[in-house]
């Protein structure tokens, strides 16, 4: 019986996500009443929100866009919501995805009249075609919210407006849904628009001055066997047990001659010189020394990257590195694991598992998770990937 009423939940579910995205298209029609826009286009938006890992996994549906309208200037329209987190305003124009980048914070849009002031500032740059690129959480009064806004601030075409995400049975989805990867869902939803996806790639331009910047810290190793350790995370629910992290820096270090390396912002110094100490040896950590784009770079001569969910593993799939995640269950299973066939994600799920929460005192999922399972995945990624030294 059990079996039966998780189906027809799982059929509900589904059900609910295609009704509110046709309700979206009926919606877009009303608004914008042509919905297919011309092959040239002059000026593009482009929306999305969202921190490093979002914005980096929407890097290849803005190589999709710019092919499909190459004489067009895009504009990348993005928030990570509180200024502080920044991300996307140095990562966009350090890899030139863009032609031109407006950041906004929450406090930027906080009362009517900063609303206004973006509105104008939006409206003046003319735009014929709205893309959304929509998040994770996006919320179907907010896909309503945005179709109007792009029809005010003059554009003549709009799309992309997806709901991906229903709150309902989360639990039920996370083991039953085959959730594609966060690019794909991008890749698949312009595909469906009308736009030709072609070759799935991580196409980027990283400037001389920040690759001779890595390459500067590279020469302080020596060549060495680079082994890439990222324990931090913005949400305590992702974060791995230290000591933990520690005796998996050691164990693979000590058999492969590795040199552990602990990246992160400037925000992770004090952990990551904590997890150095732990480790000891010829760890090292360079939380803070790199921007994103540098760190791009460093990392296309690691060999091995270990990680929590966050930033970094997406920026180890832009730079081919392999990757060992140790992730919590807090997501729907699938969504947020890093690009590529060579990966493997080590996720558990106890009877808690797909919460979402923001803050968690116990992470139970990530408990579970032994030294030894992340040591095996590291020796198997190892085995079947060639070394870049």
């Amino acid at each position: 019986m059990k079996d039966f009423m998780d189906k027809f939940k799982i059929k509900y579910v589904l059900l609910l996500y295609k009704l509110a995205n046709f309700s979206l298209v009926c919606f877009r029609t009303l608004v914008f009443l042509r919905l297919k826009p011309p092959k040239k286009v002059k000026s593009i938006l482009i929306f999305r929100v969202g921190n490093i890992g979002d914005i980096i996994c929407a890097l290849p549906a803005l190589n999709i866009i710019r092919k499909n309208f190459p004489d067009a200037e895009l504009t990348f329209l993005s928030s990570p919501g509180d200024r502080s987190l920044g991300g996307a305003l140095e990562l966009v124009d350090s890899i030139r995805a863009a032609d031109k980048i407006l950041i906004y914070s929450d406090k930027d849009i906080d009362d009517l009249k900063k609303i206004f002031t973006i509105f104008r500032i939006l409206r003046k740059k003319k735009c014929e075609l709205f893309i959304e690129l929509p998040s994770n959480l996006a919320k179907l009064s907010h896909e309503y919210r945005n179709i109007l806004f792009s029809r005010l601030i003059g554009c003549k075409y709009g799309m992309g407006f997806n709901i991906n995400n229903i709150n309902l049975f989360l639990q039920l989805q996370s083991e039953y849904i085959d959730f594609t990867l966060e690019e794909e869902t991008l890749a698949k939803l312009l595909e469906k628009e009308g736009l030709t996806a072609g070759e799935f790639e991580y196409k980027f331009s990283i400037s001389e001055k920040d690759r001779q910047i890595a390459r500067e810290m590279l020469i302080k190793f020596d060549r060495e066997t680079i082994l890439v350790l990222s324990p931090n995370s913005k949400r305590n629910t992702n974060i791995y047990d230290l000591n933990k992290f520690a005796e998996i820096g050691r164990t693979l270090a000590g058999k492969h001659n590795f040199t552990p390396v602990i990246i992160g912002g400037k925000d992770d110094r004090e952990r990551s010189a904590k997890l150095s100490g732990l480790i000891g040896g010829k760890a090292v950590s360079i939380a803070g020394q790199l921007n994103l784009s540098q760190t791009i770079e460093f990392l296309k001569y690691c060999r091995l990257m270990v990680a929590v969910d966050g930033g970094p593993v997406h920026m180890a799939s832009v730079a081919g590195l392999p990757v060992v995640g140790i992730y919590s269950a807090r997501e729907v299973n699938g969504k947020w694991y890093p690009f590529g066939k060579k990966n493997i994600v080590i996720r558990k799920e106890p009877a808690c598992h797909t919460c979402l929460k923001l803050e968690c005192e116990k992470t139970i999922c990530l408990d579970m998770i032994s030294v030894a399972e992340v040591v095996e995945a590291a020796e198997k990624v190892l085995s079947n990937t060639a070394s870049k030294v």
